[in-house]
């Protein structure tokens, strides 16, 4: 824990808030306020509650609980500040979207405000590259990218901009799920659209900051704001490179950037877009980065180690016809069968791939490990076969299966289950990108390469469940 909760200036473990939740821990500290973990003591599940409390303003009084001013000469700031404080969780109350933060309650108590949100079970892309030191896969990043374009877009049509997106603020669960939080910098157009709400000067991130915001031009505030943030959040999360400044972009071009083998020439370019100093040359909504992306179409591929495991495949089945009903359905003459056996053990595994097309997941192949060859050979002896991770003679970790066909799979594998935050599937008929379970698409973006037509959201048994299919255009589709 980075900081001790039971300090002079924290909850202590145990408080009871709004007669209703307990603070279980300690999260995080901002200049506006204090986060926990707590557990909801009448439905037993854990929240996470944000505290007004303002840096260098306020203070803990002695019962440990109650905040006070601790100069009377800065209660109008701090009222003022409370005031935004509130407006932070109307705003994200707004807005209900699986990629945003959801606030479920909001009250005043022991001096101070208080807002409850979801407990996020995860971590912010900030923490996952500080904790492992490594940049985020082009793979995973094909999974996470499109949540954050669903979160921008909701946003957006609230007429809000977050004005700090940077990896801190991007959390990720532990099903692989993009969580946008922190909206305390957010500001909203006033009705007459002429600018933001408030005057109040605004902080902001270094690196992903673009030159209006710098300028505090608020006028000149829109989407394309946030795009310029969300381009240096992708250049720190796959280089580990803090962002190019503003001025070395004015001066160098392209070349301020130091861009890395994890980075696709899509990202290259679609990043150095979004982070024009010029605000009208950057992307001016989301539609236009998912046009730009579904025209480029480019395959993101993970990391391959470690060596190859050769598997035999039957027959492939047919691909026929199209269905474009809005729900799809899963057709048994269309599933993926995988038979994994170990290389030596001989034990099988068995397992299906759900492979959508254009608004239903078909596929029809059988795969054979042949266990008569030496493991780790990179030799093509069928139409398919598996490169990567291994443990005990079966995929475990990162890995890409390809097959004759040119259908290709890289992504996570739990013991011979395709299964983790990342995988991107991909063959002639269209591209899913996301989290995989059991084998089967979880939650992600599946795109219809024929007309461009994609679907965000999550997926039940490899069926597409809840969430929005678009055209290829950006525009939803009914």
């Amino acid at each position: 824990m980075a900081e001790d909760i039971q300090t002079i200036s924290m909850l202590q473990v145990g408080t009871i808030l709004h007669g209703t939740y307990r603070i279980e821990s300690y999260l995080s500290s901002g200049g506006f306020g204090n986060t926990y973990k707590a557990v909801h003591t009448q439905l037993n599940k854990y929240v996470a509650i944000k505290e007004f409390f303002l840096k260098g303003t306020s203070q803990r009084d002695a019962d440990h609980t109650s905040v006070s001013i601790s100069n009377p000469i800065n209660q109008q700031q701090f009222d003022e500040q409370k005031k935004k404080f509130k407006k932070e969780a109307q705003r994200i109350c707004m807005m209900d979207n699986p990629n945003i933060i959801k606030v479920h309650d909001l009250f005043e108590e022991n001096g101070t405000v208080y807002y409850v949100m979801d407990f996020i079970d995860g971590e912010s892309i900030a923490e996952r590259l500080k904790r492992t030191g490594q940049p985020i896969s082009r793979a995973e990043m094909d999974h996470i990218l499109p949540q954050v374009l669903n979160a921008l877009e909701e946003t957006h049509a609230q007429e809000i901009w977050h004005l700090d997106l940077k990896p801190a603020n991007i959390m990720i669960d532990r099903q692989g799920r993009a969580k946008l939080i922190d909206f305390g910098a957010s500001k909203q157009l006033r009705p007459d659209g002429s600018g933001a709400t408030t005057s109040t000067a605004l902080c902001y991130t270094p690196g992903y900051a673009p030159n209006e915001q710098k300028d505090q031009d608020m006028r000149k505030f829109g989407p394309w704001t946030d795009f310029y943030a969300l381009g240096a959040t992708l250049y720190k999360s796959l280089t580990l490179d803090e962002p190019p400044s503003s001025s070395s972009i004015e001066e160098e071009g392209a070349k301020a950037f130091h861009f890395t083998g994890n980075v696709s020439n899509t990202m290259r370019d679609l990043i150095v877009w979004m982070m024009d100093i010029r605000r009208a040359k950057r992307p001016q909504s989301v539609s236009d980065i998912r046009r730009f992306l579904a025209e480029r179409n480019e395959t993101v591929a993970g990391n391959e180690a470690d060596g190859t495991i050769i598997v035999e495949t039957g027959k492939t089945g047919g691909i026929k016809g199209t269905d474009s009903s809005p729900s799809p359905t899963l057709s048994k003459n269309k599933a993926l069968l995988f038979l994994l056996a170990g290389m030596l053990g001989g034990a099988i595994a068995s397992f299906l791939i759900f492979q959508p097309k254009h608004r239903q997941p078909i596929a029809a192949e059988t795969v054979v490990l042949n266990d008569t060859i030496p493991a780790f050979k990179n030799a093509l002896l069928g139409e398919c076969y598996y490169t990567g991770a291994t443990e005990n003679g079966v995929p475990h970790g990162e890995g890409t299966a390809k097959y004759k066909n040119g259908a290709v799979y890289t992504g996570s594998w739990n013991h011979g289950v395709m299964e983790g935050a990342s995988g991107v599937f991909e063959d002639a008929i269209g591209k899913y990108a996301g989290s995989m379970k059991n084998n089967a698409y979880y939650y992600g973006q599946y795109t219809n390469i024929k007309d461009g037509s994609y679907f965000i959201g999550s997926f039940n048994n490899g069926k597409t469940n809840k969430g929005r299919w678009y055209d290829k255009n950006g525009k939803e589709l009914n």
